[in-house]
C-alpha cells in the first residue's frame, strides 16, 4: 500500500511533470489499490451521512 499526498495525486492526474519516471510507475502499478481506498472512504462517508 502507498499513501499519496494530495499534491502528488494532483500532479499524477495532470500528467506527472513534477514526478520522476519511477514515481509515476509506482503510482500506476498501485492505481487499483488507490481507487479502492478512495471508494471505501466514499462508502463510509455515505454510511455516516445516512
Amino acid at each position: 500500500m502507498i499513501v499519496l499526498d494530495t499534491h502528488v495525486w494532483v500532479w499524477w492526474v495532470h500528467g506527472g511533470e513534477h514526478l520522476t519516471q519511477a514515481q509515476r510507475e509506482i503510482i500506476t502499478a498501485n492505481e487499483a489499490d488507490l481507487f479502492n481506498a478512495w471508494l471505501k472512504e466514499k462508502l463510509l462517508e455515505q454510511a455516516y451521512e445516512s
